[in-house]
């Protein structure tokens, strides 16, 4: 696909930048960490609000990618008025869900898929994944783990998007090692997605406390290819996967995980970006051949 994915992340401990990465491989795109690097006639930016200054910052951005065609995939829609600001530049954007300022909606796309050998697990252990920073609560699941007396695996890289996330997580990840008993083991490394599935299907149940930021969760669809049960406190991202939702860790008693819990099921918004990006390329095809009709008859006269 004739199609370069924008983040400016790409290269470090993002989630967003690895979501980049899944993007190009199943569109079969080309991600570039900067303006410079464009060589496809449509561009797609991942646009999350940490990674720019300001709106100008992104639309200075967008004005050095033309004559490209430009689409900005919205993954946290801050400053609330993102989408209308864009609408009134004329630029083309996406969302996950509908909110009155752009006509596309692209529901969050699933990760390649990871070959798992399934076994049943041996005994019962909670596992939990997704960068050290604070919105995921890891602390509320380190005394789930101790109240129940089951072990727990946490999956925990630090977060190196941009400076200062960088920094709050390293101080972050250093507060948990220090909390975190001998029977919750933090593995900190940042791990393939395929050792991601790998270490978390070796657990029983998998659970979430991130807070409801009312975004999508790409830890949570990564999650799902562990094939185990996901136990978690309400938020989008749990709703939309089909997670075994608790309004409390006080529900979640020795009695819940031994009942048969049913697993993850979504939809993969693939084809949804699919169709986006096509009709996109087909409009810059079109504007090509304007193009050339119109300087032909420049040079004919």
């Amino acid at each position: 696909m004739r199609v370069d994915i924008l983040c400016r992340s790409l290269g470090r401990q993002c989630g967003i930048a690895e979501y980049t990465l899944a993007l190009a491989e199943r569109l079969q795109a080309r991600p570039i960490s900067n303006a410079s690097q464009v060589m496809n006639p449509v561009v797609m930016i991942e646009y999350e609000p940490a990674l720019y200054n300001s709106v100008n910052d992104l639309l200075h951005e967008i004005r050095r990618l033309q004559p490209a065609i430009v689409l900005v995939d919205i993954i946290r829609e801050l400053p609330s008025d993102i989408a209308s600001r864009l609408s009134e530049q004329r630029v083309l954007s996406a969302v996950r869900a509908p909110n009155g300022f752009t006509n596309i909606v692209m529901p969050q796309a699933d990760y390649p898929q990871v070959q798992v050998s399934f076994h049943e697990p041996a005994r019962l252990k909670l596992g939990a994944f997704g960068f050290a920073l604070p919105n995921k609560r890891y602390n509320s699941l380190i005394g789930l783990s101790v109240r129940l007396g089951v072990p727990m695996l946490i999956l925990a890289a630090q977060a190196t998007a941009s400076p200062g996330i960088g920094r709050l997580s390293r101080r972050y990840l250093r507060s948990l090692l220090r909390e975190a008993p001998v029977s919750v083991e933090i593995d900190h490394r940042f791990l393939s997605n395929e050792g991601i599935v790998n270490r978390l299907h070796g657990c029983s149940h998998l659970v979430c406390a991130m807070e409801d930021l009312g975004l999508s969760s790409g830890s949570l669809r990564l999650m799902s290819q562990a094939r185990r049960p996901i136990i978690s406190l309400p938020c989008r991202g749990a709703e939309e996967i089909g997670a075994c939702v608790v309004e409390s860790w006080d529900d979640v008693s020795l009695a819940l995980l031994a009942q048969p819990l049913p697993l993850t099921h979504f939809v993969d918004g693939l084809e949804d970006y699919q169709r986006v990006l096509d009709e996109l390329l087909s409009c810059q095809q079109r504007l090509d051949v304007l193009r050339t009709e119109v300087l032909g008859v420049y040079h004919q006269n």
